[in-house]
This record gives structure tokens, C-alpha cells and sequence, in this order.
């Protein structure tokens, strides 16, 4: 089953400048994968999304188990989203592009900029609708559709590698994923082996 990383999404994240480019890169809708893999995946899904954001922020006030859970199931009751949305959202808010030093991770705080994104994306999809109704062209777009095609090549054929080591915020989350979802537990498990092999530099090719 080809799940999409966060880390792998990540990978490609630079290539998404713009909400437009959000929208027009080729891309899973979450609500695709939730009528392919049902409600409770995707609800897992987006709470890994969370979960590295949790991780990844320093500061000290963080989102609790009960609230990575709350807020992942309103951003999929909530928002008509995509893979590449979810790629941009958390990229911006790891970068605080939403509330600079920002000295809190909450639910309802992640669900204020989340808002903000989707009233961005509502502005560029009227913007795309409006700019397809004339034509593409070549010529004057910044992002030709052979590019398009191959920003994402790769993404879901790589299963899900994604564990923070040890316990702490957000342990409890991982093991009740764990315990729920075969797949999940899999990834858990790849992800570990992936961290323990060493990587190869070019001075080690060389030799």
C-alpha cells in the first residue's frame, strides 16, 4: 500500500512556493485516500502530520495526545484538502510563517492558521479557475505541466518512515497508532531500521 511520508512530502517542499502550486501539482485529495482506506487511516494519517510538527517545534507548551487527535479530525472534517495543502501548511508553520516566534503549539492554534491557509487557497483557486478559462500558456506560466508531473514522481511508492526515539509528548499517540493499524505499526518499524543504517557520503564512495 503506498503511503505518503510527511518527511518524503517534506523532500519536495521547496518546489512548493505558492498555494497555486499547492493546488496544481498532481496530488492525492485526503478524502481520496479516506474512501480507499477508510475514515480511521486518514484521521491517523493527518494526526503524523501533527505529530512532526509537535516534534519539531522548541518550545515548551505543546499540542497533548487529546488535541493532536481533536485537530486531526477537524482538518479532515473540516478542510477538502490535499497532500501537496498539507505539505505547504506544515512547511509554513515550521518556518512561522503564520506567528512569528510563536510560544505555543496548540489545536485550536494550529486550526487559526490552518484558516488562513484555506481562505489563501479559496483566493487561488478562483485565481486558477479564472486563468484556465483563458488558456495555458507556455509561455508566461511559471509552472509547465512536465514539471508538475515529475515534482511528486516517487512520492507513494516509499512507505511512511516516520518515528521521533523515545517517549515523551506524544508517545502514548504512537503506540494506540500502533496498536490500531498494521501499517502504521510497519512504518514505525521501517523507520527505526532506517535511522540505525549508516549513510554513505561521497568521501566513503571515494575510498
Amino acid at each position: 500500500m503506498a503511503l505518503y511520508a510527511p518527511s518524503k512530502c517534506f523532500e519536495q517542499s521547496g518546489k512548493l512556493k505558492r498555494v497555486t502550486d499547492a493546488l496544481s501539482v498532481p496530488a492525492p485529495r485526503l478524502s481520496e485516500l479516506a474512501k480507499a482506506h477508510g475514515r480511521d487511516w486518514i484521521i491517523g494519517y493527518v494526526t503524523l502530520w501533527l505529530l512532526d510538527l509537535n516534534d519539531y517545534s522548541t518550545v515548551k507548551r505543546k499540542m497533548s495526545d487529546a488535541q493532536i487527535e481533536r485537530t486531526a479530525e477537524r482538518i479532515y472534517d473540516e478542510y477538502p484538502l490535499k497532500i501537496t495543502d498539507l505539505t505547504l501548511f506544515f512547511d509554513r508553520c515550521k518556518d512561522e510563517y503564520y506567528e512569528p516566534s510563536f510560544e505555543s503549539v496548540t489545536g485550536p492554534k494550529v486550526l487559526r492558521w490552518l484558516q488562513e491557509y484555506f481562505d489563501e487557497r479559496c483566493e487561488a483557486a478562483t485565481y486558477l479557475n479564472e486563468k484556465e478559462k483563458k488558456g495555458f500558456n507556455a509561455n508566461t506560466d511559471k509552472m509547465h505541466p512536465e514539471v508538475a508531473k515529475k515534482m511528486f514522481e516517487g512520492v507513494g511508492i516509499t512507505k511512511v518512515n516516520y518515528r521521533r526515539s523515545g517517549g515523551g509528548l506524544g508517545s502514548r499517540k504512537r503506540n494506540e497508532l500502533k496498536r490500531e493499524s498494521p501499517i502504521i505499526a510497519e512504518m514505525f518499524e521501517e523507520a527505526a531500521k532506517e535511522k540505525q543504517e549508516p549513510k554513505t557520503t561521497d568521501n566513503d564512495n571515494s575510498n
